[in-house]
């Protein structure tokens, strides 16, 4: 079984409260989205629950998505907005997180932390090309090759049981930290170095020119494990007059993933169509010659 080494690090400063959803080991940010509970007792033990998604790219909109998974329709508009904003190279990915924290006072100005929680992460690198094909179709590209590639296609699930402190070193400075046991879920990875797709100008075949690796876990379910790994988490928090500084980096470590069904290929691979025949006896044999292990090794 291959086995592959995935690196997660979230590194993260920001200056303004209002951007602070994604913290959850901290016990300051926590009263100030509830003042009552700096008011309670020091000794009060807290039960967080936290959910957050983060979705970014450097060139598809929010408004595009946002028509994606509500409205089911994108029209022209959108996709020109899109389309004025891409670049040879494009980036895009989203980061999911839930769980619950529970946080209990050991002493006045020391927390012990406990958390667990569900990940997801999900990031992309495509050509412009992929995105003209995928939402506007091949006509255009007749006569010519439209770049499929370099595509790369990352998204892995894990779970992580979190350990830490947190004390307060002074009134305007707090710092925590703890380590993380990951498992991992589920993984999987497309990475295309050469791709191209040839549009025959009479639509009479397309030619795609590929070569590329695939790797991917076998997970049977959302509770199968498929990795195992560690990772440490630090923050800190300087509060000032005019705001507060904050910085965190999170699940920074290591997951070794094992199961992995892996496939590579290197060809040309023509597509002239299927002769259906009688559309009531169409069977599985019109697709023999476009299965996947036909040219992966």
């Amino acid at each position: 079984m291959k086995k592959i080494l995935t690196i997660a690090l979230l590194l993260c400063s920001y200056s303004a409260f209002s951007q602070l959803e994604i913290d959850r080991n901290d016990l300051y940010l926590l009263q100030q989205k509830n003042p009552a509970l700096g008011k309670a007792d020091s000794n009060a033990s807290y039960l967080n629950f936290d959910l957050d998604f983060h979705l970014n790219s450097n060139a598809v909109t929010n408004d595009f998505v946002k028509g994606l998974l509500y409205s089911g329709f994108i029209d022209n508009e959108r996709k020109d907005h899109v389309s004025d904003r891409l670049k040879d190279k494009n980036r895009g990915g989203y980061d999911f997180n839930t769980g619950f924290t529970f946080q209990h006072r050991l002493k006045n100005d020391l927390s012990l932390i406990i958390g667990l929680h569900q990940r997801q992460q999900f990031n992309t690198k495509f050509p412009k090309d992929l995105f003209e094909v995928t939402f506007r179709g091949n006509k255009p590209y007749a006569g010519k090759k439209a770049q499929m590639g370099p595509l790369s296609i990352n998204y892995f699930d894990y779970q992580n049981l979190y350990l830490g402190v947190q004390k307060n070193v002074s009134s305007k400075l707090i710092v925590g930290g703890g380590l993380s046991i990951l498992r991992g879920g589920r993984f999987n990875t497309l990475q295309i170095e050469r791709g191209t797709l040839y549009t025959d100008p009479n639509g009479e075949y397309l030619d795609f020119d590929m070569k590329f690796k695939l790797a991917f876990s076998e997970s049977k379910n959302f509770f199968s494990s498929n990795g195992i790994g560690a990772a440490l988490n630090f923050n800190l928090s300087l509060l000032q007059e005019k705001g507060q500084f904050n910085f965190e980096i999170r699940d920074l470590g290591v997951i070794r993933w094992n199961k992995l069904s892996t496939y590579k290929g290197d060809g040309l691979f023509r597509y002239d169509g299927v002769d259906a025949g009688n559309i009531l006896q169409f069977s599985d044999s019109v697709f023999t010659r476009i299965k996947a292990d036909s040219i992966a090794a």
